[in-house]
């Protein structure tokens, strides 16, 4: 059955955390909630001890690593900002100068952190232990329309295009692998997907607006 939540007024990202929390990003309300493995809402996730005076945050998109921790795209003050899986703050990491918007990031089991410009089509990257972005993939307007979202396993980093209705296949060091899907109607094809995501099983899962 559908889990209706009434807290829940716009849902744009969906992620799951190891004990099979969920984590929604709501577009109109600006923050993330969070709610039980059954759908019990279970409050907003709060960031916790940021320090200086940009403590104010509005999530774009987000995401959750092996160990729970959170990734908050934050467009009001251009960084990352990184969360223990209690929502304390552990650090930030500004947006790369020469970018000014990204649509999605990503996060492997290791902490590397991956960010998606959706206008340029480039990948940017950022190793755990790492104070900044670097250039990870540029170029990818040769092979998708208008990406809008991302995500990585062991073995690839998935890019989501949803003006061309399929999904691009990177290998771990950026090389392009393949393009899967096609736009359509029918079982197994796509119609302007929004998001995307995967399990610890290699699952792909993939929110479709348009079937």
């Amino acid at each position: 059955p559908d889990i209706r939540i009434p807290q829940i007024v716009y849902p744009q990202r969906i992620r799951m955390n190891s004990t099979g929390d969920l984590f929604v990003l709501d577009g109109k309300q600006h923050r993330i909630l969070r709610l039980s493995p059954a759908g019990e809402y279970k409050g907003t996730v709060e960031a916790e001890g940021i320090p200086g005076k940009a403590t104010s945050w509005v999530p774009k998109s987000f995401a959750i690593d092996a160990q729970d921790n959170l990734y908050i795209l934050d467009v009001i003050s251009s960084r990352v900002l990184i969360l223990s899986p209690d929502g304390k703050f552990q650090k930030q990491i500004g947006y790369p100068q020469s970018e000014g918007f990204f649509s999605d990031g990503a996060a492997d089991a290791q902490g590397t952190i991956f960010l998606l410009n959706s206008v340029t089509a480039t990948i940017y990257s950022a190793a755990q232990n790492n104070g900044a972005f670097s250039l990870f993939v540029k170029g990818l307007k040769e092979y998708v329309s208008f990406p809008t979202a991302l995500a990585v396993d062991r073995k690839h980093i998935y890019v989501l295009d949803q003006n061309g209705s399929g999904v691009v296949l990177l290998a771990r060091d950026g090389t392009f692998q393949g393009r899967k899907l096609k736009m359509g109607w029918k079982e197994g094809e796509l119609r302007y997907p929004s998001d995307i995501c995967t399990n610890d099983k290699g699952e792909l899962f993939i929110a479709d607006r348009g079937n």
